[in-house]
């Protein structure tokens, strides 16, 4: 049976931004969208290439959804932050702490 694939998505409360969820486990396999449900647009960074194959640096426009991050067969077990940077207002999107994408092979 095939693995659900995962969303993450930024949200605006009180002038302020979060990834919901703030952390999440990935599979081998497995891919990620980002959906930016704000009214700006951001710039998702991934920079360890561990967990997709390749760093992602990739801007999310407003009301939009990020392109489909693969992660590959059999990924490096680790935990992975990744930044979530507001365009306009250069604030970062936070989780329950830095953002994180769990890989536990």
């Amino acid at each position: 049976m095939a693995k659900a694939d995962k969303r993450v998505q930024i949200v605006e409360r009180n002038g302020e931004f979060f990834a919901e969820p703030g952390s999440l486990e990935l599979d081998g396999n497995q891919t990620l969208k980002i959906v930016n449900r704000t009214d700006e647009d951001l710039l998702w960074v991934v920079a360890n290439a561990s967990v997709f194959g390749a760093p992602v640096a990739e801007t999310v426009q407003s009301k939009k959804l990020s392109t489909l991050q693969k992660v590959p067969a059999n990924p490096p077990a680790g935990i992975y932050e990744y930044q979530i940077l507001m365009l306009k207002s250069g604030k970062s999107a936070k989780g329950n702490s830095n953002p994180a994408i769990i890989i536990d092979s």
